[in-house]
């Protein structure tokens, strides 16, 4: 399994003054980054959920200018498992690209089928 978060930086603003086209909101790429996370997975016969999202700032008619996605993946065989994060990755730069923005990427927890921690296996 990995455990990934994402984390979009873009331009804030107020929705009402500033038009959808040439916007650089977060929130909009990580609604496309969700539901593009399922392609690949179906591809390669793997699992994933998202399990949090994070925007800023708060409101009902801003912008959304940070957004911190959080998701894992998971896999039966270790070759899956990097292919299904690679496609992720080209994903992940291609929507970034796409709206203009910056992202942070980090990888918190990457473990291959069939490993387990000795103290694992102690406790």
């Amino acid at each position: 399994m990995t455990w990934c978060d994402v984390v979009f930086h873009g331009g804030g603003g107020r929705a009402n003054n500033k038009p959808v086209w040439g916007r650089r909101d977060t929130l909009a790429a990580s609604a496309q980054l969700i539901n593009e996370l399922e392609t690949p997975v179906y591809e390669k016969n793997g699992y994933t959920t998202t399990t949090g999202i994070h925007s800023y700032p708060f409101g009902s008619c801003n912008i959304q200018s940070k957004t911190k996605v959080i998701f894992c993946l998971m896999h039966k065989e270790k070759e899956g498992l990097e292919e299904m994060g690679e496609e992720i990755v080209k994903r992940i730069k291609a929507i970034a690209g796409s709206r203009g923005l910056e992202f942070d990427l980090a990888r918190d927890i990457h473990l291959f089928p069939g490993f387990v921690w000795p103290e694992a296996i102690d406790w």
